[in-house]
């Protein structure tokens, strides 16, 4: 049995309504047959489609991608070779500069922003200068779980299917 500590209190009580237990020190248990079961009714691969709309990167099977980084907290300046906590402009950088690789099938929120961003939405910045600096996928995550709703609403003011 594998467990996780579940911070999101709505995503707490959504596992616990269906049916997962809790061990006493309060992480969820995810039991061996809900695992193989998940996995089992997983699809074996999927496509990631850019924001046109278009077929991108398959994900799956025996295929191998190069995403850039992931949460980075600081950047070497190309410039300087100084390492510094990275700005918003490197950001915008980055996903110019990958946007134009062909081998760079989708990006990722490869770093964070330093102190010219609010932390409290920081995931969802980087999501944004991802979104108005390239039209490739994008593979993101939220850092807290109000995050996550307002980071899908973004994606939909780009592309709704």
């Amino acid at each position: 049995t594998t467990g996780m500590e579940i911070r999101g209190d709505e995503m707490r009580r959504r596992l616990l309504a269906a049916g997962l237990p809790a061990a006493a020190d309060g992480r969820i248990l995810f039991p061996t047959t809900v695992i193989e079961q998940a996995l089992a009714t997983a699809p074996a691969s999927f496509t990631l489609f850019d924001r046109d709309g278009n077929a991108h990167a398959e994900i799956g099977g025996d295929n191998v991608h190069f995403v850039p980084g992931s949460s980075g907290l600081k950047v070497q300046d190309h410039r300087t070779g100084h390492t510094r906590e990275a700005t918003t402009a490197d950001f915008v950088e980055y996903v110019r500069l990958c946007d134009g690789l062909e081998h760079v099938h989708y990006l990722a929120t490869a770093f964070s922003t330093g102190e010219d961003i609010e932390p409290a939405v920081s995931d969802a910045w980087r999501l944004l200068l991802c979104l108005t600096n390239s039209k490739r996928p994008v593979v993101s995550g939220a850092f807290t779980e109000h995050g996550t709703p307002r980071m899908v609403e973004m994606m939909q003011l780009f592309r709704r299917d």
